[in-house]
């Protein structure tokens, strides 16, 4: 009930005290404590301000008392201080003048000491000049080291002498008398054990010439004159290894020694891939960066011995070049050479790395082009080795100009696969030789190189067809198929199935090439497309000159047929006259026809008769005008085709017929009638220009020249004249 106690106004107090619940059920009385209490409060309120004003007098009284006495304290104080100032500006002028005193002092004694060791340096120069022109010519490399460092320190320590440029001159002379006595010992010394025979490594370094090589380079490095050391070790290193090479190339010229260029090769880069542990000591003492400066060293030999090692190769080339299996031996060799390169850079690279693990090798893609250069040059002429090889392997398939045919037959018998064989192994070696660069030439002379091998199978087939003897009727007709046209029927379909085996073979070289991961282009584009058409359209053409064998017989019937009496003859009798056209019995050619090319299964049966790969390909090459279905062998394809072929010819021989009477006419519907029966035994479906010449023959006056429109006009011609429809 402290009003002093609450942060509230004193209204909103008043109000909160009679919101109570002691107002709200006595208010008369709550009113009554109330003010009883704010009485009582205001009465302590006034005793602590009486006590507060009492204090407050006392505590003025105090400090009137007190505040003279701290202003005399004060002012002693800053006296005092005063004083101190003074004193201590006194002493720091003192303590100057010491300083002075001292470092002028000082100054005296270390000119003293200058003097002293001046005189005493002059003395040492004079003693370590003379000395070290004794120890050059006692060869004693350790004295040599010691007594130049002792000598290069006195003329530091003479900086300021008066001749200082004279005895400048004079170390300059010192140091051009050691390199002169130490290079002929450091080439020497390098000379004695070339890096390829030095059992030296990364951690140890060789007794003997290493040692001293090694003592050499402190030296030089003492003196400054590491560019010259620089310069001497790479002059001394290439003339070791461009030697070292030009003695592998005499072993390689000696017929004594049985070794090839890229055994040569191989053994060049296996020594200079050893020798990069041996040379590490030396070349960290003389460089600072040991693997950047080996890396350079072999950039410059391998730059040295580059034309040379592109001379041997192109000398090798043209010795191999003569014959296919040096030739492809040559080719292996390349392929083995660019092995060692690639096993070469992957060494250094690795040891590069092993020097520098955190830094990517900048200047290893230079050096690996230098190893690469020179079978790269060679290059330029791989695919004129690869020609050698592919006609080689042609020249070995001996068609035209044989005696005796069976011996061109037996040579087409699997040469397929070894075409195919050697233009792959040529692909191959393409990719493992170019990276593929050079493919496009290697296809062009593949593409040319076999077609003139179809040029010369399409010369033997067709000598082939010509040495057909066959047997002739009476009349000098041939209307047999003889043996004769057997025997060359067998031959040809043996080209023809040569045809189908080299197609298979040249498309598998792309299944193989996708197998191998190194196929140049789309899986769906053949990379010898151009030799494949050219090979199918050879099949094409050996294939219509079976059709022509075949049909033959066909030909030699018909001959004379438009010359026929029956064509031009007239009933004598009414009887005759009056018979339908289907009352015609067909006539001896026609039915002649009809049973030679029901022989057809007997003739074609036992050439075609294989299952081969080969001749099931035949039946995709084939340009059949009845597109054969699955279902359908190649015999029946071959028969219906031979058929078809065979309704034409007899089509083009009617219609040459000059005149027809009705009788005539009719004669001829029951030849087509026949031929259409015959057509249908082997489901050859019949030719428009058939179908339309049979039609037009037996069709009405009235339905004649509503068919016309759509028939070729030498039969609507011939028909229009035979039945007068003028």
């Amino acid at each position: 009930m402290d009003i002093g106690a609450t942060s509230l106004s004193p209204a909103e107090w008043l109000n909160q005290q009679f919101n109570s619940p002691d107002a709200r059920q006595n208010p008369e009385a709550f009113s009554g404590k109330l003010m009883g209490s704010l009485q009582q409060q205001m009465y302590r309120a006034q005793q602590g301000m009486e006590e507060a004003s009492g204090q407050l007098l006392t505590l003025r009284s105090s400090l009137s008392h007190d505040i003279p006495a701290i202003r005399t304290h004060s002012n002693y104080l800053i006296h005092d201080l005063s004083d101190l100032h003074t004193r201590l500006d006194s002493s720091r002028g003192a303590a100057n003048s010491s300083l002075e005193k001292i470092r002028a002092t000082e100054m005296v004694k270390q000119r003293m000491e200058l003097t002293y060791r001046s005189l005493e340096n002059q003395d040492n120069w004079e003693v370590l000049l003379a000395d070290i022109k004794e120890l050059i010519g006692s060869g004693d490399l350790e004295a040599i080291l010691g007594r130049l460092a002792a000598l290069q320190k006195c003329f530091v320590q003479l900086g300021e002498s008066v001749d200082h440029e004279a005895r400048r001159i004079q170390l300059d002379d010192v140091k051009n008398n050691i390199e002169s006595f130490l290079i002929p010992r450091l080439v020497a010394g390098l000379a004695a054990v070339p890096p390829w025979k030095s059992q030296g490594n990364a951690r140890t370094v060789g007794a003997g010439s290493d040692v001293l090589a090694l003592k050499i380079v402190q030296i030089f490095d003492l003196m400054q004159r590491t560019e010259t050391l620089r310069r001497i070790l790479n002059d001394c290193r290439q003339r070791q290894f461009v030697g070292h090479w030009d003695d592998l190339i005499k072993a390689l010229q000696d017929d004594s020694i049985v070794v090839s260029i890229d055994e040569c090769i191989a053994n060049f880069y296996e020594d200079l891939s050893s020798s990069w542990h041996a040379q590490l000591p030396l070349f960290a003492a003389a460089c600072g960066d040991p693997a950047d400066a080996i890396l350079h060293s072999y950039s410059s030999i391998l730059t040295d011995i580059g034309p040379k090692l592109e001379h041997e190769i192109s000398l090798v080339r043209e010795k191999s070049t003569a014959a296919a299996n040096t030739a492809e031996d040559f080719l292996s060799a390349l392929i083995a050479i660019k092995r060692s390169q690639e096993a070469f850079c992957q060494s250094i690279e690795k040891e590069y790395q092993q020097s520098h693990p955190r830094l990517a090798p900048a200047s290893l893609p230079a050096f690996v082009a230098v190893v690469r250069r020179p079978l790269q040059n060679v290059m330029t002429s791989y695919v004129e080795v690869e020609l050698v090889i592919l006609s080689s392997e042609l020249s070995r398939i001996h068609l035209t100009g044989a005696a005796d045919k069976s011996k061109g037959l037996h040579a087409l018998q699997g040469s397929a696969s070894r075409l195919s064989s050697a233009v792959y192994s040529a692909v191959v070696r393409c990719f493992q030789l170019t990276e593929g660069k050079s493919f496009d030439a290697l296809i062009n002379m593949v593409n040319l190189s076999l077609a003139g091998y179809v040029k010369k199978v399409e010369e033997f087939a067709r000598e082939l067809k010509g040495r057909t003897t066959s047997g002739t009727g009476t009349a000098g007709k041939q209307t047999d198929f003889t043996d004769g046209d057997s025997e060359t029927l067998n031959d040809l379909v043996k080209v023809l199935q040569h045809c189908g085996d080299l197609v298979l073979q040249l498309e598998n070289i792309d299944d193989m090439l996708v197998q191998d991961q190194i196929h140049p282009g789309p899986i769906d584009q053949h990379i010898l497309a151009s030799s494949i058409r050219q090979v199918e359209a050879l099949a094409n053409s050996v294939f219509q000159w079976t059709l022509s064998l075949l049909l033959r017989p066909v030909e030699a019937l018909l001959e004379g047929v438009p010359n026929l009496s029956t064509w031009t003859s007239s009933a004598t009798k009414g009887a005759v006259a009056d018979i339908p056209s289907f009352g015609f019995d067909p006539q001896d050619y026609i039915t002649r026809i009809g049973n030679y090319l029901l022989t057809l299964p007997q003739i074609m049966d036992p050439v075609l008769s294989s299952e081969s790969a080969s001749m099931k390909r035949l039946k995709t090459i084939l340009a059949f005008q009845i597109a054969p279905d699955e279902s359908t062998s190649l015999t029946e394809a071959w028969i219906q085709a031979t058929v078809f072929e065979s309704m034409a010819i007899v089509t083009a021989v009617l219609t040459r017929i000059k005149h027809l009477t009705n009788l005539g006419i009719r004669q001829m519907i029951a030849d087509l009638k026949y031929f259409q029966n015959v057509a249908e035994d082997f489901a050859v479906p019949l030719s428009d220009l058939f179908t339309s010449l049979l039609d037009l023959l037996t069709c009405s006056r009235e339905d004649f020249d509503a068919k016309v429109d759509s028939v070729p006009p030498v039969v609507v011609n011939f028909v229009r004249n035979a039945r007068n429809f003028d």
